[in-house]
């Protein structure tokens, strides 16, 4: 059992560092001029694929019942196709990647409560301390001399429909892991996210976009590392962590994302630190590590 956890705490820490990487891939496709749609439908039906090619070959793929195609379109509808269109489009409406990031970073908050309700999870006093924790300490973080005001009111909503999806998607996972493996559900969930996306092909203006952009060597390389590591390994090491450690203990690791992003961005000399972000990543840190802990002895957990 403690093996498996530690496992467990590999594979999502593993997926937070991908997903903290995954700005430098989508930051060099925003600057080729290719549009979010072509990148994201490219992107997600390659994971799909590859997926499936993985799955097939290593006899992981996993037949689905009949009963459970609807949950695993909603899977799908949640995430990769209704997360990322509203993180995208919540932040083109805020205008502001510091707005963005601290919305997102109430994800765990909301899981804490539908794992609670839904799925009794237990967690003591000090597991629910850290992961509120996490909220102020992603604020410090993030925000550097920002401010939130009316006008950002309809991104906000925008990137609220972003967290409903991300936390629909964890408690989807939750529900489906006791009868499919990671690789089975991350397959599928890609494959038919894949398929939602190519209708909005048609909102895209394909006259000003020249698709021999997609056949240059940097863009090869950032869609394949996006695809292969921010999607495929990552979403699938993340529905692993869920089926091991539950769904609100996974899901807290998300708010270590804007800090590998911060740290990276540092590492190549895009970003500075001061001293309160330090402190913000430092209490994030606080609260991930609070949030793991097993109860104390001779003492009961909050129920």
């Amino acid at each position: 059992m403690e093996r498996n956890k530690a496992r467990a705490y590999l594979l999502i820490i593993l997926s937070v560092i991908f997903w903290g990487f995954s700005f430098i891939g989508t930051n060099i496709l925003l600057q080729a001029g290719i549009p979010p749609v072509v990148f994201l439908l490219v992107r997600i039906n390659l994971a799909g694929w590859l997926l499936f090619a993985f799955g097939k070959f290593t006899k992981q793929l996993q037949a689905i019942e009949r009963k459970d195609w609807k949950w695993l379109v909603l899977l799908s509808f949640c995430e990769p196709f209704a997360y990322f269109l509203a993180e995208t489009y919540g932040l083109m409406a805020t205008g502001s990647p510091t707005i963005t990031a601290l919305v997102i970073a109430t994800i765990p908050l909301f899981s804490l409560l539908v794992g609670r309700v839904f799925f009794r999870e237990k967690l003591s006093a000090r597991n629910i301390t850290g992961i509120l924790l996490t909220l102020p300490g992603a604020a410090l973080m993030i925000f550097n001399g920002g401010s939130v005001s009316a006008e950002h009111g309809w991104g906000i909503l925008i990137l609220m429909i972003a967290v409903l999806a991300s936390v629909s998607y964890a408690s989807l996972v939750k529900t489906l892991s006791d009868r499919y493996n990671s690789t089975t559900l991350t397959t599928y969930q890609f494959i038919l996210g894949g398929l939602m996306f190519i209708p909005l092909l048609g909102t895209v203006d394909l006259r000003t976009f020249d698709p021999t952009i997609l056949i240059q060597p940097k863009i090869i390389a950032a869609v394949v590392s996006l695809a292969v590591l921010c999607s495929c390994c990552a979403f699938a090491f993340y529905v692993e962590a869920v089926t091991k450690i539950g769904m609100t203990r996974t899901v807290v690791f998300t708010a270590l994302i804007p800090a590998v992003s911060a740290a990276v961005s540092f590492s190549i000399g895009l970003e500075t630190f001061n001293l309160q972000q330090v402190l913000g990543i430092a209490i994030v840190i606080v609260g991930v590590i609070l949030s793991q802990l097993s109860p104390a002895p001779n003492r009961s957990d909050c129920a």
